[in-house]
């Protein structure tokens, strides 16, 4: 990177009688991807050459400790550039050793392309320079409380992308929270719209690739009130976690990026007794005309007079090939006598059959 953040492009001194690469008709096609840095995995790169009018050349990387370029960490062996017919571009897929860079924080990679043109001795040099950070850890963490929708959120993982003869991009996996807040809740029918907290996840390389992960509800208040679930106690406070699936539900593109959507639902069904919408595990045996089944999630009523605030937490972890975990907390306010039978309720709403 240059001083003021911008890519550097270079030319080497040994090449700078023949002139940076300029961008223009008779400019060959290069470029590189950087892949993804960690202390515990060699960093993936790709270099490729696609121009059939100069079908020869080579390529090499160097990575240094420094703006300088004065101490060298690694210089790569050449590698010939060479086209094949006029549609197949020439790949280099190759990694960059960890034990090189696992114990800095960043370093400072040179990409050069050089190519022999159809005159004699004449050679078109290409430099780019950038600044790559080093992750101490695979995965990351995002925690939000009460999310702001429509909004992106990017990892600290950096990726250089050549994409054109004088510019290399700078990406990162990004992640995206969807329109689930205004939705998340219905306070008059004591549930929690699931299906509506969408998450989605973008890789900077390819826009293909998988989120995954694991999902789980929290119950931060009164959580004894539930039935379902687990309890725990974390860090000195009593839990309530409820397993979610995963779901993939399409992709779209935001803002010039393609995203894949993902939203959570229960991992199984549950009986929900219907006067106080708890919910029971089917292997409590529950039946009758007081008990329906359904995989929608209810927030049990405990007292019909009360105004209440619920406290929940959703969590999402092992997100990506990197482990990452986005934390949701948020909180539900449900309002007093909205629910519950037709004697004594504001509302009252008939579930299942009659």
């Amino acid at each position: 990177m240059g001083i003021n953040g911008k890519p550097k492009i270079l030319c080497a001194s040994l090449l700078a009688a023949f002139g940076c690469l300029s961008a223009n008709s008779s400019t060959p096609r290069f470029g590189v991807n950087i892949g993804k840095l960690t202390r515990t995995q060699d960093g993936p790169i790709l270099a490729y050459y696609n121009y059939w009018k100069y079908p020869v050349g080579r390529f090499y990387y160097t990575l240094y400790t420094d703006t300088t370029m004065e101490k060298v960490i690694l210089k790569s062996k050449e590698y010939t550039l060479k086209m094949n017919d006029e549609s197949t571009p020439w790949y280099f897929r190759g990694s960059i050793p960890k034990q090189y860079y696992n114990t800095l924080d960043h370093f400072y990679l040179v990409c050069r392309f050089e190519t022999r043109e159809d005159r004699p001795f004449a050679i078109t040099a290409f430099a780019v320079q950038t600044k790559l950070n080093v992750n101490t850890t695979l995965g990351e963490e995002i925690s939000l409380v009460n999310p702001t929708p429509n909004t992106t959120y990017k990892t600290k993982r950096l990726y250089g992308t050549v994409e054109s003869q004088e510019y290399l991009a700078i990406k990162s996996d990004t992640y995206y929270i969807g329109e689930w807040k205004k939705d998340i809740a219905n306070g008059l029918l004591h549930s929690i719209n699931l299906p509506s907290c969408i998450v989605g996840y973008s890789d900077a390389i390819d826009s293909n690739i998988d989120m995954g992960g694991n999902a789980v509800l929290y119950v931060y208040t009164d959580p004894s009130t539930w039935n379902i679930g687990s309890l725990s106690m974390e860090q000195g406070q009593l839990i309530r976690t409820i397993p979610l699936n995963v779901n993939y539900v399409g992709g779209t593109v935001i803002s010039g990026r393609y995203f894949r959507m993902y939203a959570p639902s229960l991992a199984e069904s549950y009986i929900v007794d219907r006067y106080n919408l708890k919910m029971y595990p089917k292997s409590s045996g529950k039946s009758g005309s007081n008990y329906f089944t359904s995989t929608d999630l209810f927030i049990p009523i405990r007292n019909k007079k009360e105004s209440k605030t619920w406290r929940f937490g959703l969590h999402w972890f092992n997100l990506s090939e990197f482990g990452d975990t986005i934390n949701m907390d948020f909180s539900i306010n449900v309002s007093s006598n909205f629910f519950g039978n037709c004697d004594d309720s504001r509302y009252c709403i008939g579930l299942g059959n009659p």
